[in-house]
């Protein structure tokens, strides 16, 4: 059936789930319909018939597909609305558009606003789209989003601009050109040491392991893409000698607990982190810890007596804007975070994704199945890539508005909240169209419902997450405040960059 006569009371969702299509692929298909005003008896198309039909074979990216099939990754993106770059599945069909032209050639000069570093002969170019990363960008092309980031410095990951031209390296050797055909390292850096990546492992993770940088290891493995690492490949190391990982050298200038003198006491009581005790006695939760290094910061027991070291800093909170990198603060105690969004961790600070998944997994067993489980998964990494929206903000904000609970039940505060992110009167689980639903729920509170908008519109009139959030919970931010509930809760923009950070606390 390649058409669909509409009934009383249908609409493009209950249709795809009628039908075991999306939504995108019947407005694709139906280009001049306006989904609010279909009538009774109207008929309109199921499938696009944009061109050939293309099978995914293993090691496949949009690239190659489109270099091999005469066409362009754009050109494969808009005909197959649905398809996720970074999760090819072998054996899939694709449509290759019969309109598809050659992979884009190099245009004369890449526009200086993003770069203008000269391009290497083994490099191309490519044109910005609207939702683009890094990270979406080196999925489309098989190279690391670290790699595209090297080979141009005067882009900014987090201000790319629609239409801008960026340099993507070639696949086969690192950004930066080898100085000798010779395989003698003598002008290279030191010899890379190989290693077997294991779960939960991340770049961060890695490199604080080997006491080098993300960046460094990224440069080194121009073909991974960080964000799907395989358990048991191997990844060079860069700068080191030895194979035995170096403990990372120490963020913070806190010495081990011998010098700290911890001659204070102090007895905790109910809600006590390290952190606002650090606030309270002018002193850091490193510097607490660091005097008390037996104690769980995550299981403090009220009438528990600890050491408080003399002195002290004072307050470090709240002034992360820089500092700490990211990932150095997984499983800290919970920071109340204040005040304007400058006052708020920056993105770069935030956990890596695979981290705060593995955190919220098991909380996300309380109420889903694993099939539910996974479905969530998949729709984050979906929708995220069609949005532009932080996978990990997304799932952040689902454990924030409903613990990942798919069967949540509706709120009202002047509009019905509905489903897994509690979106604008968007759709809610329905357990005859698991995969469907979920998918859905996540779609409308990130990209925004048919009847208000998400977390991507609020991204484009802020430019700031933590605006955003707050925007998504009340409606409206105070810029100078954003615990400001504005009649809604007041600690929600302070708990998502605590989420966000891979902080841990009783009840999150």
């Amino acid at each position: 059936m390649s058409t669909y006569t509409i009934q009383g009371g249908d609409t493009l969702y209950s249709i795809a789930s009628k039908l075991n299509t999306t939504v995108a692929i019947l407005e694709e298909a139906n280009q001049g319909i306006d989904p609010s005003k279909l009538q009774v008896g109207q008929v309109i198309q199921l499938t696009v018939n944009h061109g050939t039909s293309y099978t995914i074979k293993a090691g496949d990216t949009l690239y190659s597909i489109a270099q091999s099939q005469n066409s362009t990754v754009e050109a494969i993106e808009k005909a197959n609305p649905g398809l996720v770059p970074t999760d090819l599945k072998i054996g899939a069909q694709i449509t290759i558009s019969s309109t598809g032209s050659a992979p884009p050639a190099p245009s004369p000069t890449p526009p200086p606003s993003q770069n203008s570093t000269p391009q290497p002969a083994s490099s191309s170019l490519y044109t910005i789209q609207e939702g683009d990363t890094f990270e979406i960008i080196g999925a489309k092309f098989g190279v690391s989003d670290r790699a595209i980031e090297a080979a141009n410095p005067g882009a900014v990951r987090t201000n790319l601009q629609i239409g801008a031209q960026l340099v993507i390296p070639g696949n086969s050797a690192p950004p930066q050109p080898a100085p000798t055909p010779t395989p003698a390292p003598t002008p290279s850096p030191p010899m890379a040491n190989a290693y077997t990546i294991q779960g939960g492992d991340t770049y961060e993770i890695i490199a604080a392991k080997f006491g080098t940088t993300a960046a460094a290891i990224a440069a080194a493995n121009p073909t991974l893409v960080p964000t799907n690492l395989q358990i048991g490949a191997q990844i060079s190391i860069p700068g080191q000698n030895e194979q035995t990982p170096a403990p990372a050298p120490a963020p913070a200038p806190v010495p081990q607990p011998t010098p700290l003198e911890a001659t204070n006491t102090y007895t905790i009581q109910s809600g006590d982190t390290f952190s606002n005790i650090a606030t309270k006695l002018n002193t850091t939760a490193d510097a607490i810890q660091a005097a008390n290094p037996s104690v769980n910061p995550t299981t403090l027991q009220v009438g528990q007596i600890i050491n408080v070291p003399q002195g002290g800093s004072g307050p470090v909170q709240p002034q992360p804007t820089t500092g700490i990198p990211g990932g150095t603060e997984i499983g800290g105690g919970y920071v109340n975070y204040s005040g304007p969004a400058s006052n708020f961790p920056d993105p770069s600070r935030w956990a890596p994704y695979s981290v705060l998944w593995e955190q919220n997994k098991t909380l996300l067993s309380y109420n889903d199945s694993p099939h539910q489980i996974d479905l969530i998964a998949s729709s984050i990494q979906t929708v995220s890539a069609s949005s532009g929206i932080d996978p990990r903000a997304i799932l952040c904000t689902i454990m924030q508005e409903s613990g990942g609970n798919v069967h949540v039940g509706n709120t009202f505060n002047g509009i019905v909240n509905t489903g897994i992110m509690q979106a604008f009167n968007g759709v809610n689980f329905d357990p005859n169209n698991e995969e469907g639903s979920i998918l859905q729920m996540i779609r409308d509170g990130s990209e925004g419902s048919s009847n208000g908008p998400g977390l991507k519109q609020a991204m484009a009139q802020y430019g700031n997450y933590y605006v955003a959030f707050r925007t998504y919970n009340s409606g409206s931010p105070n810029l100078v405040d954003l615990n400001d509930a504005r009649g809604a809760t007041g600690d929600y923009v302070q708990k998502m960059a605590n989420r966000l950070m891979g902080h841990v606390w009783n009840g999150m």
